[in-house]
This record gives structure tokens, sequence and C-alpha cells, in this order.
């Protein structure tokens, strides 16, 4: 049985915060604990008559590339400079053709880059910048 809070939460996240539509390509997205929310979103999507692209590993705007948990500590502790300031160019076109997206966050390591190089993270984070302006833009819209 799921839980009534749980149901509450995604119909107030698809009806209220991102109102589904029909036909709509709708991102979920969220991290393997937050399983429960993800399913009663996916279903309430599935219900609203939209098309749910399902993503269960990490969130963030780098969702794409790290699906699973650990992959991005290695990017920054091995990765050269050139890895990191590679973007895939498809992560734009994926953005480009969500019509909405809900993330779910529900991290359960909050210390995961205490041991990684604040100048890695920034240099990802520069890289990686007009892919998240491009995502800004379209969920500002």
């Amino acid at each position: 049985m799921t839980d009534p809070r749980v149901e509450t939460v995604a119909k107030i996240l698809v009806d209220y915060s991102v109102e589904v539509r029909p036909n709509q390509l709708v991102m979920i997205s969220g991290a393997p604990v937050s399983a429960p929310l993800i399913l009663a979103v996916y279903q309430q999507v599935l219900q609203r008559g939209a098309h749910p692209f399902l993503h269960v590993g990490q969130e963030g705007i780098e969702w794409i590339m790290f699906g699973l948990e650990g992959a991005q500590e290695l990017l920054y502790t091995y990765g050269s400079d050139a890895q990191l300031d590679y973007v895939p160019p498809f992560m734009g076109d994926i953005i480009e053709q969500i019509d909405a997206s809900i993330s779910i966050c529900a991290d359960v390591n909050t210390r995961k880059f205490t041991n990684v190089d604040p100048a890695k993270q920034s240099r990802r984070s520069v890289a990686m910048r007009p892919i998240s302006d491009l995502f800004l833009k379209r969920a500002a819209k």
C-alpha cells in the first residue's frame, strides 16, 4: 500500500508545480532512495496522458551522464582537464525535447564531494554552464 502522503505530493508536483498535460514529454529524475515518490509521480504522469522519461540515478543537470552513484566523484578524482571540460553534444538536444521536468532530490551522502578539489568542481561548472543555462531557460518557460 502506498503512503497517502507520497500520493499527495506526487499529485501536487504533477498537477500544480508542473501542470502536466497530455502528450508532453516529462522527465522524472531522482535517486533510488526516492523510488516511492518517483513511482507515484510516474503513475500520475501516465494518468495525465503524458509521456514519462524516467531516469533513476543522480539528480541535477548532469543526470544524463551520471546515472550511477559515485561516477561523478570518479570524474573529479581521475578526470583530466579535457575530460572535465567535455560536454556531450546530445545533452542540449535532450533538454530541448523535454516539455516538463520533475527532479526528486534525496541525497543520502551529503558529504560526497568533501575530498574533491574545488578547482575541478569549478572547472566542471564552467563547462556545464551552457547546458545549465539552457535547462533554466526552458524551465522558466
